[in-house]
């Protein structure tokens, strides 16, 4: 029921403090008196790792035959003042998946820092032909 939930976080780009919320809470036990909601300052960390090792290689091989993808990312800083980042790619038909996600765990942020793993993201997902084309 996590990875669902899980999921369901990502694809509907929920924001994560509304693990936090009584009435999302609520909401789940009504559902399912027996799931407690999780933390979201491990659940989101520990689902974000699993989801791209599950997706990593398929998701490669959907790429291949694409071009013109637009990569996206989305950052935002936890309680504990880590900088979480999330990385999409968004196909010419407007598909757009979730890549990838990085944490930044107690370090400022610079822009030399956030390239650096955008070229990790881009060369893990990508085909040297594909980037080639960028």
């Amino acid at each position: 029921m996590e990875w669902l939930l899980f999921r369901m976080f990502i694809c509907c780009a929920l924001p994560w403090a509304l693990l936090d919320s009584d009435f999302f809470c609520a909401f789940v036990f009504t559902l399912s008196p027996a799931f407690v909601v999780p933390d979201h300052l491990a659940f989101f960390p520990k689902h974000i790792a699993q989801e791209v090792a599950a997706w990593g290689q398929a998701f490669k091989k959907f790429l291949q035959d694409k071009d013109h993808l637009n990569l996206s990312f989305d950052g935002w800083s936890t309680c504990a003042r880590d900088e979480v980042y999330t990385f999409h790619t968004t196909t010419p038909h407007r598909h757009s998946f979730f890549t990838d996600g990085h944490v930044f765990k107690g370090v400022s942020v610079t822009g030399e820092a956030l390239l650096s793993v955008i070229v990790k993201v881009s060369c893990n997902q990508l085909s040297t032909d594909q980037i080639m084309k960028v």
